[in-house]
């Protein structure tokens, strides 16, 4: 039994499409509400920290919390592209690479 469903096959191959696809289907069925939700959580609470950091640093280092925020920001929106299945390890590797200022995009 897989979530609910029976799936019978003589070998892995005649199994394999089908579990796929259930995993397709509930992947589809959460859909981006639900990763928009964490990034504009994410968003409220990158400003609020900015904020009272502004309110607690000198001015000066504003610029510096603030880009560590977006880059932040860009990290966790690749990794979640990733566990979503919507890029390759590859581009994952690539993508943070190139976030974390450690190489270009080829």
């Amino acid at each position: 039994m897989v979530g609910g469903y029976r799936i019978e096959g003589a070998t892995a191959a005649e199994v394999l499409p089908v579990l796929q696809e259930i995993d397709r289907i509930r992947g589809a069925a959460r859909g981006p509400w639900r990763a928009g939700f964490f990034y504009l959580l994410t968003l409220i609470v990158v400003t609020a920290v900015a904020v009272t950091a502004a309110k607690s640093v000198s001015a000066w280092l504003l610029p510096a919390i603030l880009a560590f925020g977006l880059a932040g920001g860009v990290v966790v929106g690749v990794l979640q592209q990733s566990q979503d299945k919507k890029i390759s390890e590859d581009a994952t590797a690539r993508l943070l690479r190139t976030a974390l200022g450690r190489g270009s995009p080829r």
